[in-house]
């Protein structure tokens, strides 16, 4: 899959949980879940904002000083423990 091409949504049964800095993203059927560094839950907020993964890497770089590569990595990273642990469904456009 393209990463840019990527869409994502948050299916019902999950439920997000920000705190200060940081969230959890529980799934409610599997009872799995995922803490998220500040980084994290900013990638997890933007994602799930704007759905495309294309329209947030520039914002992630811009925030946060990385590289457009280190941000799809990144994002990679996440959407694949997102997706294996039921916390967002991925398909591309």
């Amino acid at each position: 899959m393209d990463i840019s091409k990527a869409i994502a949504r948050i299916p019902d049964h999950v439920r997000f949980s920000p705190g200060d800095k940081e969230a959890v993203i529980l799934n409610l059927k599997s009872k799995k879940y995922l803490e998220l560094d500040e980084i994290g839950t900013r990638m997890f907020q933007l994602l799930f904002e704007h759905g495309c993964v294309s329209k947030i890497i520039a914002p992630l770089r811009d925030e946060y000083g990385f590289t457009e590569d280190q941000v799809r990595e990144d994002l990679v990273d996440l959407l694949a423990e997102l997706q294996e642990k039921g916390l967002a469904e991925i398909s591309d456009q």
